[in-house]
């Protein structure tokens, strides 16, 4: 099941107070902001990774399936090299998770074999929103 399933029928069973298994059938996606939003709603950032950044290439086939592999194409990471990785690694799950996307038939025939670049953001301080944060 897409994550975007996943999330739909999870947000079902919460509004309704019922098992995750209410149905739930969510419109297939038809612009690029869209699959983007789905993209980051699979997106969990390690902790501690603040101010971090990397940048995803990859394709899709037209049944909404990821086309080879997530290929890093940028990364900003001040840290560990073995956190780094588990930062970019993390990243290219996030992009696997939720394949495959349901796409409109109208997307998935101009999506096919497009290179697609995402930028992944890392953990955003919390400290900022605390209330007694000055």
């Amino acid at each position: 099941m897409s994550a975007r399933l996943r999330d739909c029928a999870a947000a079902s069973a919460f509004a309704l107070g019922l098992a995750a298994s209410a149905p739930c059938t969510a419109a297939p996606l038809v612009s690029m902001g869209q699959i983007g939003s789905a993209l980051l709603a699979c997106w969990n950032p390690p902790a501690g990774s603040t101010g971090a950044l990397v940048t995803l290439r990859f394709s899709f086939r037209r049944d909404g399936s990821i086309f080879g592999v997530p290929r890093p194409t940028g990364v900003v990471y001040h840290g560990q090299p073995k956190a780094r990785a588990a930062f970019v690694e993390a990243a290219e799950d996030a992009v696997r998770a939720c394949a495959p996307l349901d796409l409109s038939p109208a997307l998935a025939a101009g999506i096919a074999g497009q290179v697609f670049t995402m930028t992944f953001e890392g953990a955003r301080s919390r400290e900022k929103d605390r209330p007694d944060a000055q």
